[in-house]
């Protein structure tokens, strides 16, 4: 696994993220518009002086020699002190439901949907030293395992940090008790080390438990390593709740896999005299039907 100043990937370290500045500048442009009509106020900053603090941070050093405070100015200059009470979602090894969810700051706000996040989300970059360059590494990045701790962390450490420290009342976090290769919660984790020490001590923080459908669950909310988080939380003076697929999640996940067992959700008898709906045989529920017609039909 590649997790150097970026979102991780199973693939080879690549190089610099070409363009990476004018993505940059583009994105910063397009965030002031698009977080119209979304929970997120809007934002107004100087693009240009933003990426020039962000790439001071790491352009003409070596990579390896990266550390946390590098990017201290990067953040004080883009964090975000006005995002919206009760509708942080923090994530830790569900990204992809985490976004849908988030669904782009419309219905709860992710770091990515945050200014700090979303100019880099999925890029590469790295520096190199050099005197007749400009100091970007295009060819090739370190890969994981060849780089110190600090330098792997320096970038979105201190971004899940600076996130963490601006969230307010409730405050989600969204893990999985389905994956076999991770437990729900660790101390490792982004959230383990950046963000739970970064909450406020009047958060409360409601834990999502998102089990996938015709998944074997292997963590419930009061076992596992979340009763590990539970203590954790508690003991830096949080309250805590969990709640294991709630029906917005469920209703979520049925809609990617409508055919999964859960949900097949118990109709009327009505439904035998009825002709199938698209969305019966998009569901599974024609079988269902049929299984009724076999109860209910006279010999």
């Amino acid at each position: 696994m590649v997790c150097f100043l970026y979102i991780c990937t199973t693939e080879s370290a690549p190089g610099t993220t070409l363009n990476i500045n004018r993505i940059f500048l583009g994105r910063c442009l397009e965030y002031q518009e698009l977080t119209k009509g979304t929970l997120i106020q809007p934002v107004k900053v100087n693009c240009t002086e933003l990426w020039s603090v962000f790439a001071k941070a790491w352009i003409h050093k070596d990579p390896r020699s990266i550390v946390p405070s590098d990017f201290d100015e990067f953040f004080d200059t883009a964090k975000q002190t006005d995002l919206p009470k009760d509708k942080i979602l923090l994530w830790s090894g569900t990204y992809g439901i985490a976004h849908e969810y988030s669904n782009q700051g419309r219905r709860y706000v992710t770091l990515e949907d945050s200014l700090i996040g979303y100019l880099v989300n999925g890029l590469t970059w790295c520096g190199m030293v050099c005197s007749k360059c400009d100091g970007i590494n295009y060819v090739e990045c370190p890969e994981f395992s060849d780089l110190p701790r600090e330098a792997n962390q320096a970038f979105w450490g201190g971004a899940s940090r600076t996130f963490a420290r601006t969230s307010s009342g409730m405050v989600r976090l969204m893990v999985s008790g389905t994956n076999e290769n991770r437990q729900a919660y660790s101390k490792e984790s982004y959230f383990g080390q950046f963000e739970l020490p970064s909450l406020s001590s009047d958060v409360h923080l409601q834990v999502i438990l998102v089990n996938f459908l015709d998944k074997i669950p292997l963590e419930r909310c009061n076992t596992g390593s979340l009763v590990a988080l539970q203590k954790d939380v508690e003991s830096r003076g949080l309250s805590y709740s969990c709640t294991e697929n709630p029906l917005d999640v469920l209703h979520l996940m049925c809609v990617s896999d409508p055919s999964a067992t859960k949900c097949e959700i118990d109709r009327p008898t009505d439904v035998l005299s009825a002709p199938p709906s698209l969305p019966d045989v998009l569901s599974g529920r024609v079988r269902q039907r049929n299984e009724l017609q076999d109860d209910f039909r006279v010999e």
